[in-house]
């Protein structure tokens, strides 16, 4: 990066970023596609690529990197902190009555359903697995930054473009 501005067009981006992956994530049913490779996590990184490179030019792919790992990262801990603190003020019963909510969709549930989910670990469980979660969406925003870097790339206009059918080298 080599200028103050530059580095705030990054800045911009990152929290545009996070801010996208991690309200996206918290939309409910929407927010089941981050059981498949943190989706919302690297369309965060994703567009905070492309809001950066739209405002300061092509991003190196150190910049490319850095902008989409942290929108991944930050999206990650805005998901996980309203997440945690969601289901900490949830009283027991309220709970149960998720539970028994679950049980009219899913029959079967409190066979298949281990006993720990319903125990007091519970919440310390879904604490570790949300801090692990935020790690692997910071690693997956850097997939969907350096994705953005090479799919929306400002193009050289006086570079030659190959044609159509051509031999690609």
């Amino acid at each position: 990066m080599n200028s103050p501005s530059r580095s705030r067009q990054l800045i911009k981006g990152i929290l545009i970023g996070a801010g996208c992956a991690g309200m996206i994530s918290l939309i409910p049913l929407i927010n089941l596609l981050n059981l498949f490779f943190m989706f919302w996590m690297a369309i965060g990184g994703a567009i905070g690529v492309w809001i950066f490179q739209r405002r300061a030019g092509k991003a190196s792919l150190g910049e490319a990197a850095l902008c989409g790992g942290l929108s991944g990262f930050f999206g990650g801990v805005l998901f996980a902190l309203v997440t945690y603190t969601t289901l900490f003020f949830i009283t027991p019963e309220g709970f149960n009555r998720m539970l028994s909510l679950l049980e009219k969709i899913l029959p079967n549930l409190q066979q298949e359903m281990d006993p720990i989910i319903t125990g007091a670990d519970f919440r310390g469980m879904l604490g570790i697995v949300l801090l692990m979660s935020t790690g692997l969406s910071g690693l997956v925003g850097i997939l969907g930054g350096l994705t953005a870097r090479w799919a929306w790339s400002p193009r050289d206009p006086d570079q030659p473009r190959t044609p159509a059918g051509a031999d690609h080298d």
